[in-house]
């Protein structure tokens, strides 16, 4: 159940001539991304043409591009107008036109207005269960399944129209960071998870090594979604542990071949942090007249399963 109280939205058509059971699916989302970057004019955010106009006050603000864009006359703003109420108003012309003539319509389309997309999916989810029933008390064909959200520019300047064909994986490679806690002036008998975890993020963020290739199509490498230690309350002892998630795009690479790269980049990233630490500690050391000893950590990285294993 949504937490929110959204609900996904099913329509169907059927066409009149012959007895098809040939079907196209078309999906869009209905939800948007937050507003609170629109700043003093959020309150806006979700009326494009008041918003079109309230941008016209402040012309002189805005970037170039935008600038040019606005004064074209060709184009509304506002949140979710690109991503993507024009792709579910694209879908509902289609459906629209067509049951104007369902008599000479041969096949059939089903139309999917998922409620969350933005947030953990849920809407896609819930709506997958219902397409396979339909599908079985139906007996539909299902040969297609058309996505009419965004497309973009893959350069400036780039004047091309694109049809995206295929599908591009989406994995979240997920990080659970343990230091050893110490009192900051102590510094150097703890290791501190914030470092480790920029260790990761330095290693992993935006790095080409994670591009897949496939027919010559790249995708895009990974890129932090969020990092954080895990320490409720502020106080003088550093935090013991931390978080970090990545986007990370796949064309052709499975999850157990991403979990290996990224157990792999864990343990590199580790030892930097080790390795960094007994420089400094060094350098510390002699600046301060003490033995320098170096530091006990080790690297370790574990999956989770193998986290399981040894648990159970």
């Amino acid at each position: 159940k949504d937490k929110l109280g959204r609900k996904s939205v099913l329509a169907m058509l059927k066409g009149k001539k012959g007895n098809s059971k040939k079907t196209v699916l078309m999906i869009g989302h209905t939800d948007t991304v937050g507003i609170s970057d629109y700043g003093s004019l959020k309150e806006y955010a979700n009326k494009p043409y008041e918003l079109t106009e309230k941008f016209k006050e402040i012309a002189s603000t805005l970037p170039e591009e935008v600038r040019r864009d606005l004064e074209s006359g060709d184009y509304l703003f506002g949140r979710g107008l690109f991503d993507m109420k024009t792709g579910d108003a694209i879908i509902m012309a289609l459906m629209e036109e067509i049951s104007k003539d369902i008599e000479n319509f041969e096949g059939n389309l089903i139309y999917a207005a998922v409620c969350d997309e933005e947030g953990n999916s849920g809407g896609m989810l819930s709506v997958i269960p219902e397409l396979v029933k339909i599908q079985e008390q139906e007996g539909f064909e299902y040969l297609a399944l058309l996505d009419t959200d965004y497309m973009t520019s893959e350069f400036e300047g780039d004047e091309n129209k694109y049809v995206y064909i295929g599908t591009v994986g989406k994995l979240m490679p997920s990080f659970y960071v343990v230091g050893k806690e110490t009192h900051v002036g102590e510094s150097f008998k703890g290791i501190d998870p914030n470092q480790i975890a920029s260790s990761i993020t330095n290693r992993i963020n935006l790095n080409a090594d994670f591009c897949d290739v496939a027919e010559g199509e790249v995708s895009l490498p990974p890129i932090t979604l969020k990092q954080r230690d895990l320490k409720p309350e502020y106080s003088v002892q550093i935090a013991k542990t931390a978080t970090l998630f990545f986007n990370y795009a796949t064309h052709c690479s499975t999850p157990d071949e991403v979990l290996v790269k990224m157990k792999g980049a864990a343990i590199e990233a580790f030892q930097s942090t080790i390795d960094n630490l007994n420089i400094q500690y060094e350098r510390f050391c002699k600046l301060a007249g003490r033995e320098y000893k170096k530091l006990p950590w080790q690297a370790r990285a574990l999956t989770y399963e193998e986290l399981y294993t040894k648990v159970k």
